[in-house]
């Protein structure tokens, strides 16, 4: 994401005084990240835009410079120091711009001259999540489960609105690459389960090996950045089950979602570019006050305390992962891009008795008001769970964004 920097500054103050405050401003921002000095005649060849409020007195200056800013369509944020009335004159611009535009979704970034460059830093991570999903495709093989019936959006909706391409893939075409799956994949695959899997289980391994290895060829094949499978459709003709090849997947670093579930593989996504992590897509499975107990047979086993290998839950066949957490503090947040909306709590690890009627991976947690939530006002069923807590990013970018909390 290309950073412009634009200072403007009144005429009233010392213009060499002013000089050397852009100057210190430029080179405490370069020391954090890469930007480049703009003015109004190129402030459209940048993706993202700091206009530094360096004086007071420059309220008029920026109404000058505001239809080529707005004209520009880009992102961007006031920078305010400590001194010299740098805040009072952002205060006064930015609430001019929440009365006459109020698309605009820009803010005041303020601290003293020495700490505005790693502040400004903190939320350009925020605003190039947004530019990242834009550079982002998608794989979506076979179409979403049919159970999915409030999960299934219209791709072209997200496309709009985040900028993700996606991918259709049939399943004859998932089958083909299976067919014609890398040796390098196959014993990748093995080389990560095998001492996990029982020796009577090696020919069910053979098989997930190849699920994961015909998933890799399509992602190599289409570019993809993320894939979701409609992976109960492979129980029949496999014999097996996408649950460990999701899993591995996962680990590998790309996104990857099971049952065709779009909406849970794009926040899967987000919270890849906002973290760093890799995350549980899980089934809220039992909820009592604020306990609630979530689990799913494909976490990704890099997330895990310890792990064992299964059989999928529902129908007894293939290989699924069966891991335990470790104690502390987990995510808990689930996205809604078409409505425009969002949950986002944090919970704690409770010790909890195995269940055999759930899938195979399986916590508990303690989540403050998780009973009025998701009995009455969820957003579908699968849910995302993110080992520590990371609701500061993610609230701060949904705040950006205009989202609106239905749980947080």
């Amino acid at each position: 994401m290309k950073t412009g920097v634009l200072c403007i500054a009144s005429d009233l103050h010392d213009t060499v005084k002013t000089r050397n405050l852009e100057q210190a401003f430029l080179a405490g921002c370069r020391s954090e990240f890469s930007c480049v000095s703009v003015d109004k005649t190129n402030v459209g060849t940048v993706d993202f835009l700091i206009v530094f409020v360096m004086t007071g007195g420059t309220e008029r200056v920026f109404l000058d410079l505001w239809p080529v800013i707005r004209d520009s369509a880009k992102p961007f944020v006031l920078a305010a120091a400590e001194t010299d009335n740098s805040l009072p004159a952002a205060l006064e611009i930015l609430t001019w711009l929440h009365q006459t535009a109020p698309d605009c979704n820009s803010r005041i970034v303020h601290a003293s001259l020495e700490r505005l460059g790693a502040k400004l830093h903190e939320l350009l991570k925020i605003y190039q999540a947004s530019f990242l999903l834009k550079q982002q495709i998608a794989g979506v093989v076979g179409t979403p489960s049919d159970w999915l019936i409030a999960s299934t959006p219209n791709l072209s909706v997200i496309e709009s609105c985040l900028g993700i391409k996606f991918v259709s893939i049939s399943m004859s075409d998932f089958k083909n690459a299976v067919d014609k799956a890398d040796a390098s994949a196959l014993s990748d695959f093995a080389q990560s389960f095998y001492r996990f899997s029982d020796k009577n289980r090696t020919s069910e391994l053979a098989r997930a090996a190849k699920v994961y290895a015909g998933l890799v060829r399509l992602i190599k094949q289409h570019g993809l950045t993320a894939v979701t499978l409609r992976c109960f459709d492979i129980l029949a003709d496999s014999q097996t089950t996408g649950c460990l090849a999701l899993a591995k997947i996962n680990d590998d670093g790309i996104p990857a979602a099971c049952e065709g579930d779009v909406p849970t593989l794009v926040s899967m996504m987000l919270v890849k570019i906002l973290t760093g992590k890799t995350c549980f897509m899980a089934n809220p499975s039992r909820i009592n006050g604020d306990e609630i107990t979530m689990a799913h047979c494909t976490s990704p086993c890099g997330i895990l305390e310890e792990f064992s290998l299964d059989t999928h839950f529902e129908s007894g066949i293939g290989l699924a992962v069966a891991g335990k957490f470790a104690p502390g503090r987990f995510t808990l947040i689930k996205f809604d891009f078409i409505a425009n909306s969002y949950a986002l709590a944090v919970g704690e690890w409770l010790l909890h008795s195995y269940s055999m009627h759930l899938c195979r991976t399986q916590i508990k947690l303690s989540v403050p008001g998780a009973e009025e939530y998701f009995l009455r006002r969820p957003l579908g069923n699968h849910h995302l769970l993110i080992p520590g807590d990371h609701s500061q990013v993610i609230k701060l970018w949904c705040e950006i964004r205009r989202m609106r909390p239905v749980f947080s």
